[in-house]
């Protein structure tokens, strides 16, 4: 599945130590550097003296990312079977790496145009992470290109999450489907360390926190494994 993919990713030089991190996980599972789209974005200067959760920085980056993946589908529509867009705090694991082959069964088996990932184990889907099937692509595009105009006006205030939650609020448009948790570890928590694919390394402060996290769960899935 994965060498049918376009991985579109974002990131910033705040985001460097991570991004390397996040390269290399790909290069360990022989991602070739075709199947990667990344966008190195400078940000404005009075943006980059405070970081983190919800600052100007956080929702520029954003706001910009989303810009970056509709552009990215629109460049290269038709030409791959998935479009997956993910942040750059994600770490690809190796350890099941044949599960993707399951994963995108699943993912057949259900027809749905766009697979998101769970907010941690609620409803709601998670912006940092989700695969677009090509498959309605037009459609899925037009959505997106809604949500960032959308995201362009809209006071910070009024989405805490960026464009997961303008997402949220309008699911009910979008022919989508969930990307089941034992394929997923969401920050600490290992729903099934024989079935994961990939690690979100979220509810952190900062970078370092992310980093550390990271770290954690790679000692962890290394213990789990020998």
């Amino acid at each position: 599945m994965l060498y049918n993919s376009l991985i579109i990713c974002y990131s910033t030089p705040n985001y460097e130590k991570l991004t390397t991190h996040f390269l290399k996980c790909l290069e360990d599972i022989y991602i070739p550097s075709k199947n990667i789209c990344m966008k190195y974005d400078i940000p404005p200067v009075e943006l980059m003296n405070k970081t983190g959760l919800r600052t100007n920085l956080w929702f520029y980056c954003l706001i910009t990312k989303l810009k970056h993946l509709i552009d990215s589908l629109k460049l290269h529509h038709g030409k791959y079977d998935y479009y997956i867009s993910s942040d750059c705090d994600v770490q690809f694991l190796p350890n099941n790496v044949e599960q993707w082959s399951e994963l995108e069964e699943y993912m057949k088996e259900n027809n749905k145009d766009i697979y998101f990932m769970n907010e941690n184990c609620t409803q709601n889907v998670n912006g940092g992470f989700y695969i677009i099937c090509n498959k309605n692509l037009d459609t899925t595009i037009d959505f997106l290109t809604e949500i960032y105009n959308e995201m362009i006006i809209t006071p910070y205030e009024k989405m805490p999450l960026g464009e997961q939650s303008l997402i949220n609020k309008k699911l009910d448009r979008l022919n989508y489907g969930m990307i089941p948790n034992k394929y997923v570890i969401w920050s600490r928590t290992i729903y099934d360390y024989k079935s994961s694919l990939i690690h979100h390394a979220v509810d952190t402060n900062d970078i370092s926190d992310k980093w550390e996290q990271i770290s954690e769960i790679l000692l962890i899935l290394k213990y789990m494994t020998e």
